[in-house]
Order: structure tokens, then C-alpha cells, then sequence
């Protein structure tokens, strides 16, 4: 009986399983290359991705017993997509600001086109954001706009959340209040070679005066990020969940005032005056007690904690 050469068997095997290899990757590059191109011609159109930053809740602000002096209301906001609006011709945009006006409006906030007009043409906003145009709408408008979407294409209405003051103009000069970051300010608090969390963009909001500006740091949050998928036409076309990252609110902020003695103070500050106003000076010759401001501080005589702050004029902080 003659016996296969050994060596030979296992070149033949070798072949075997060369032949097997090459004939399996050949199958992959046709897969790929047939069935499979038009998927990867698509992604490799839509692998850009695009950063959009939502701003977190800012942190609370409470008194010596832990009673809210600052918290945040949750509104209804009409936002428009810049992206969506770069399809309409200028008589088409023109028509939808109209419309919308019209609505908002109706709703009970009253809002002019050439207003939207301005907010859509604010360059702070970037191409891929939705930008606020009212403010705390009434909550109708929601469905009215979402039963209407090819009337108002681009626009929808989200939540947002903005100050609120449960105990009114109280304290409103130790407060202090929020509004839109300025050019001056975003360049004071952003350093190119530092990274944070808690970037700032131009469209954000920033403590301006009181508790709100010194312990900004602490009240402002870590603002969330997503990830939009675009393509070569610069338009959305979905969304990296895997990579988002959800805003955290900002940190509370306790004080030592006591929210019933600033009140206190604060009326018998303004009973005061008004008593100065009403008081005639004995020698004629001397001015008027014109008393048109004044303030009160009030201490803690063991710690020195500020217990109560007044000062007057006033002011209503959620009307900025």
C-alpha cells in the first residue's frame, strides 16, 4: 500500500485553507462594495458632528432657614430652527414671522415680526440652535403650533426654565438678578487655554448684580451637550445619543438673612422715610427733609452674619 507523502498532505491543506481565506474576503469586498455601498457613501456624507449646548438650571438661593428666595419656574419658550428657515425664500420667512406673531400674540404675549426678525438674525446663536423668540406663552399655543406644523415650519414650543421670586421685590438688592451675557463679559470669563465645564456661549444668561454675580460660580450649572449629526449641506440629520451629556443644575447658595426680618426692615425703611418726607424743618432757612433714599443693615452681634439688608428704591428683579 503507498502512503501519501506527508509534506504534500499538509501543502494541500494549506492551499485548502489560503483558498478558503481569500475566497471569504473576496465575498466581504464584493458585500461591501455591492450591497453595502450606497450605506457607507451615506455616512461618509453625514460623519461631521456638530456641538449644541443646553443651559443647565441655575442653583437656588435660600435664607438662613432654607426658605426659597430664588428658584426656577418652568416656562413655555416658541423656538425657531435657523437650519430649517435656510430652505424658505425671503417672502416665505417674511410670511411665517407674520403668522407667528399673529399667534403669540393672540396667546397673550404680545410680540411684534420685527422682533422675531432680530432674534432670528442675533449672530450669538449658532446655526444649529433653536432660538427663543417669546417667552412664557400660554401653554395652548403648544398644540395649537404642533396641530399646525406645515404653517409654522421650524417652529416649536419647549420648556425652558427661568428665575422666579416667590417673596417678590424682597431682598431684591442682596439678590441681585440674571440676564444675557454680554460681549465684555463672556471675554472676562472664558479662557481660550483653560478647559471647563461650565463654558460660557454667547447667548447665555449671567448673574449681573448681587448673589446672583458673586457666587455665580456655584450658582451656575455644567450646560449639556448634544451631538448633531450633519451633512455636506450643512443639515441636520440626526443624533449622537451615545455621546450626550445631560446639564447638571448648578449648586444652592445658603444665606444668613432672615427672609421675615428683611421684611420687617424693609417696611419700617420705607415708613421712615415716608415719615422724614412729611417732617418740616424748624428754621425755614434749612433745606427739606427730602429723604428719597435710605437703607438698613442688620447683624448678627455674635457671628456678625448680615441677618437683614434693605435698601430703598426697590426693584421687581423678575422684570429683567
Amino acid at each position: 500500500v503507498m502512503h501519501e507523502d506527508p509534506q504534500w498532505l499538509r501543502m494541500r491543506i494549506f492551499a485548502f485553507l489560503a483558498l478558503s481565506l481569500l475566497g471569504a474576503l473576496g465575498a466581504r469586498l464584493w458585500f461591501l462594495q455591492s450591497i453595502e455601498h450606497e450605506r457607507f457613501e451615506f455616512e461618509a456624507q453625514t460623519n461631521v458632528l456638530e456641538l449644541v449646548y443646553e443651559e443647565a438650571p441655575r442653583g437656588r438661593i435660600l435664607d438662613r432657614n432654607g426658605r426659597v428666595l430664588v428658584d426656577n419656574q418652568v416656562v413655555q419658550v416658541v423656538t425657531i430652527d435657523r437650519a430649517e428657515l435656510a430652505g424658505l425664500d425671503e417672502a416665505a420667512r417674511e410670511e411665517l414671522f407674520v403668522r407667528l406673531a399673529i399667534s403669540v400674540s393672540r396667546s397673550g404675549r404680545l410680540t411684534k415680526a420685527d422682533a422675531i426678525a432680530e432674534e432670528i438674525a442675533d449672530r450669538s446663536y449658532g446655526p444649529f440652535e433653536r432660538i427663543p423668540v417669546a417667552i412664557d406663552v400660554d401653554r395652548d399655543l403648544l398644540v395649537f403650533i404642533g396641530e399646525r406644523e406645515d404653517e409654522f415650519p421650524g417652529v416649536e414650543v419647549v420648556q425652558r426654565t427661568v428665575r422666579s421670586y416667590p417673596y417678590g421685590s424682597l431682598a431684591a438688592h442682596v439678590l441681585g438678578y440674571v440676564g444675557p451675557i454680554t460681549r465684555a463679559e463672556w471675554e472676562s470669563v472664558t479662557d481660550p487655554d483653560e478647559e471647563s465645564d461650565k463654558q460660557y456661549q454667547l447667548n447665555d444668561e449671567i448673574g449681573k448684580t448681587g448673589i446672583e454675580r458673586v457666587f455665580e460660580a456655584e450658582l451656575r450649572g455644567v450646560p449639556g451637550i448634544r451631538y448633531l449629526r450633519v451633512d455636506r449641506s450643512s443639515k441636520v440629520i440626526g443624533e449622537d445619543d451615545s455621546r450626550r451629556r445631560d446639564p447638571v443644575s448648578g449648586n444652592d447658595v445658603w444665606l444668613t438673612i432672615d427672609i421675615d426680618l428683611q421684611a420687617l426692615a424693609e417696611q419700617e425703611l420705607n415708613d421712615g422715610l415716608a415719615l422724614a418726607r412729611r417732617t418740616e424743618t424748624r428754621d425755614p432757612t434749612d433745606p427739606p427733609f427730602v429723604a428719597s433714599a435710605g437703607s438698613v443693615v442688620i447683624t448678627d452681634p455674635q457671628t456678625g452674619g448680615v441677618l437683614a439688608m434693605a435698601s430703598y428704591p426697590t426693584y421687581e428683579p423678575a422684570d429683567f
